[in-house]
C-alpha cells in the first residue's frame, strides 16, 4: 500500500519561502498558532481535496505552498503595514523638492537680471544673500575672504544640484517599482494617492487568482498577469482562510463586491510578487 503523501509537511514549504533562519523560525511560530485556530482543518481538508485532483500530484503540492506562502505574506503585510508607502511618499517628497528649487532658481534669475550695473558690488552680494535666505535657500560659501558674487552664485547652484540628487527608492525591485505595487498588487501605473486595498482585499485577489489559475489549468504556477476569468474561484474557501490568516470575516457576496470594485477601478491591475520584507521569496518567472 502507497503512504499517502503530506501535502501539509513543513519540510516542502521551505522551497517557495525563504530560508533565513530567523524567517523560519517566525513562520513556524505563525503556521503552527494557524494550525491551532477552530475551523482550520476544514481549510486544510478542503484544500487538500482541491491540490489532488491535479494530475500531477506535484502541481497539487506547489498549490499548497504557494497557498502558504500567500497567507504568510499577507499577514506580515498586515502587521507591518505596507512598506512601500516610505518609499512612494519619499519619491513625492523629492518631487517636491525639485520643484520648489527650479521655481527658487527661476526666480532668482529673474531677480539677478534686474540688477543695475551701476550697483555697487557689494550691494549686489548683500541683496542675493538675503534673497537667498528668505527663500530658505542656505548658501554654502568658501571661507577666508569675502565671497565674490560669482562664487555666491555658484554656491546657489551647487545648492541646487545637491536637492537633484534627492535618492530615489525602490532598487532591489527595479526602477520605481516602489511606485506601481501595493503588497502582491501591481498597479501597471504610478501609485500617488487614494484610497488603497487593505491586507485582506489583496489576499483575497491572490487567492481567487490561484484557485482560477489551478482549477482552469492545473497549474499552481504564479503566474503574473491580470485576473483570469476562467476556472473556479472558491469564494467560499479563500473567504474562509482570510479569516483565519487575517481574522476579518468577510461574506462572499462583500468578496466578490471587493475584487469586482478593485478591478473595475483599476483595469491595468495584475497580480506581482508580493514585497519581500525579509529574506528572498524565489521568483518563478
Amino acid at each position: 500500500m502507497v503512504e499517502k503523501i503530506d501535502l501539509f509537511d513543513l519540510g516542502s514549504i521551505w522551497s517557495d519561502l525563504p530560508c533565513d533562519e530567523d524567517e523560519i523560525d517566525a513562520f513556524s511560530v505563525w503556521y503552527t498558532s494557524l494550525k491551532r485556530k477552530h475551523g482550520f482543518s476544514a481549510i486544510r481538508n478542503d484544500l487538500d481535496d482541491m491540490a489532488r485532483k491535479a494530475a500531477d500530484i506535484g502541481e497539487g503540492a506547489l498549490l499548497i505552498r504557494q497557498v502558504l506562502a500567500s497567507c504568510w505574506r499577507a499577514y506580515q503585510f498586515n502587521s507591518n503595514g505596507d512598506s512601500m508607502k516610505l518609499r512612494r511618499d519619499e519619491y513625492r517628497q523629492a518631487d517636491e523638492l525639485r520643484e520648489e528649487i527650479s521655481k527658487l532658481t527661476e526666480s532668482l534669475s529673474a531677480k539677478m537680471s534686474e540688477l543695475r550695473p551701476d550697483h555697487p558690488l557689494t550691494l549686489n552680494i548683500g541683496w542675493a544673500s538675503q534673497y537667498a535666505q528668505e527663500q530658505g535657500l542656505r548658501l554654502e560659501t568658501p571661507p577666508g575672504s569675502m565671497p565674490s558674487f560669482t562664487e555666491r552664485w555658484q554656491a546657489a547652484i551647487r545648492s541646487l544640484a545637491d536637492g537633484m540628487r534627492h535618492p530615489t527608492a525602490g532598487h532591489r525591485c527595479g526602477p520605481f517599482y516602489h511606485r506601481t505595487h501595493v503588497g502582491c498588487l501591481d498597479y501597471g501605473r504610478p501609485i500617488e494617492a487614494g484610497n488603497l486595498p487593505t491586507a485582506s482585499t489583496i489576499l483575497l485577489y491572490d487567492l481567487v487568482f490561484t484557485f482560477r489559475n489551478f482549477t482552469a489549468n492545473g497549474s499552481a504556477f504564479r503566474l503574473k498577469a491580470a485576473m483570469p476569468s476562467n476556472g473556479k474561484p472558491n469564494y467560499a474557501l479563500a473567504v474562509a482562510i482570510v479569516g483565519k490568516v487575517l481574522g476579518e470575516n468577510i461574506s462572499v457576496d462583500n468578496a466578490k463586491s471587493m475584487l469586482g470594485k478593485l478591478v473595475r477601478n483599476n483595469p491595468g491591475i495584475r497580480r506581482g510578487d508580493w514585497e519581500y520584507q525579509k529574506g528572498e521569496l524565489p521568483t518563478t518567472n
